[in-house]
């Protein structure tokens, strides 16, 4: 039987998993966990906030053009190195980042700051709640929404998924929550990091994951199953 990968990314991100795939011979299918919607917020409406994104979804709702009128009035807190150096990389000055969400938190504690949270209709870290602890002066918008319930299982038999692939623990908990768990006996289930992988190894032995979590050590993890 082929094997044909589900990618639950957005496509923006999910074209190189694919074309390395291919490269073995293994299909691939996408189906986007969350569906991004551009910011379009007017930069002046939250002019000199710290803007804060916890996750790669909240990052691809900024357009490059959207990024440049951003980047001369607002600093950034991030949760990810890569998305550090994803900023960089477009010129942003003013960015800071934190290995999680909750050292993210810690610092936010400490300082006194204006903030507006780009997030999805998820979250695992509720920002707004916690910073409203400490201050009132948090906005937020959600940019992002998960697919509807019922297009998982389907999309899984349409498409003969064999394997599946995940990068996030965001992705995860969505789809270990919205399928039904007998499903997930005759799936390869590839995790990023063993914190993802801790999602699905109640409901499943065929989880793997590489010991240092990177994407080169996750694809051969994969390819080599």
């Amino acid at each position: 039987m082929a094997r044909v990968v589900l990618i639950t990314r957005n496509e923006k991100f999910a074209v190189r998993t694919k074309q390395d795939l291919l490269k073995s011979n293994i299909k691939s299918a996408l189906l986007p966990i969350f569906q991004v919607e551009n910011f379009q917020l007017n930069v002046e409406e939250f002019k000199n906030r710290t803007l804060l994104i916890t996750s790669r979804n909240a990052l691809n709702s900024l357009t490059i053009k959207k990024l440049k009128e951003i980047n001369k009035k607002n600093r950034f807190l991030l949760v990810g190195e890569s998305f550090y150096f994803y900023l960089k990389e477009q010129g942003v000055l003013n960015v800071e980042y934190f290995t999680n969400s909750k050292e993210l938190l810690t610092h936010i504690t400490k300082e006194e700051s204006t903030y507006h949270y780009l997030r999805g209709e998820l979250v695992n870290l509720d920002f707004k709640q916690y910073v409203e602890n400490i201050t009132e002066q948090i906005s937020y918008n959600i940019n992002y929404f998960p697919i509807g319930k019922n297009q998982l299982e389907d999309f899984i038999v349409k498409y003969k998924i064999t394997d599946l692939i995940f990068f996030s623990q965001e992705n995860a908990k969505y789809f270990i929550a919205n399928i039904e768990k007998k499903i997930l006996k005759e799936l390869n289930i590839f995790c990023l990091s063993a914190r993802i992988a801790e999602v699905f190894t109640a409901f499943s032995k065929n989880v793997i994951y590489p010991e240092t979590p990177t994407y080169n050590n996750l694809l051969k993890c994969l390819v080599s199953h």
